[in-house]
């Protein structure tokens, strides 16, 4: 959390290589965030986890996750999902950058090598994930408890906070794979120092989380992840 003269601009910034990881047997996992902070994949007892994939085999399956969505992103290569749910057969072929969203509960096995984003909820939480490109310069106020977690996906992403009092508003540069971890202020976001990926006008992806339903766990989850703030 950046401290400017008696105010605090509500931000923390997370290098990627605090990001715990874990090896599964179709590649690395990266876990950006998980909430509330005390739960576990493994329990299945987590509200919300954020991670990238990295994925080695050509053939591998998600876990089963019951009362669980799931909101998937391709960063990598092409991809095909074939889900099986209730006795329905879906397959999806999936261009590097397109969202899918798909049930937790569902057997979903991913073909093909490269890497992605996971977005994981219960199904009471209100989440929503997007990329956004140079295009996308838009502002975005969040209320005290609604998160947007900033992942940058290309070097040198600006982000402007602007708080409520509207005197110290700060910019501040994501490089590749830094995350940006706000909540309370308005934001934009802008792209005028960005790297261009020729094969992709993506620049950032976002995800909105809205913790207002236990106010407690989510300022727990703020001060656990404050320790990992590299900005300070």
């Amino acid at each position: 959390m950046k401290k400017v003269g008696i105010f605090r601009m509500s931000y923390i910034k997370l290098n990627p290589k605090v990001y715990p990881a874990d090896t599964w047997y179709g590649g690395d996992s990266f876990e950006v965030i998980r909430f509330p902070v005390s739960s576990t994949f493994d329990q299945q007892n987590f509200d919300v986890r954020v991670s990238k994939t990295v994925l080695y085999n050509h053939s591998s399956f998600f876990t089963q996750l019951p009362n669980y969505q799931r909101t998937f992103v391709t960063l990598a290569n092409q991809m095909t999902l074939k889900q099986q749910i209730r006795n329905q057969s879906l397959v999806d072929q999936l261009r590097p950058f397109q969202v899918l969203q798909l049930s937790g509960e569902s057997l979903t096995e991913i073909e093909g090598i490269g890497s992605g984003f996971n977005l994981i909820h219960r199904n009471f939480v209100h989440c929503q994930l997007r990329l956004f490109s140079h295009k996308d310069c838009c502002a975005y106020q969040l209320t005290k408890q609604q998160v947007l977690l900033i992942v940058s996906l290309s070097p040198l992403v600006d982000v402007d906070l602007t708080p409520s009092n509207k005197y110290l508003k700060e910019c501040i540069t994501l490089q590749e794979s830094e995350t940006l971890l706000i909540w309370d202020e308005t934001i934009e976001l802008s792209y005028f120092k960005a790297v261009m990926d020729p094969s992709s006008n993506y620049l950032c992806l976002g995800c909105f989380i809205d913790f207002s339903y236990d106010e407690a766990m989510f300022h727990q989850f703020i001060k656990h992840y404050q320790q990992f703030d590299s900005y300070i």
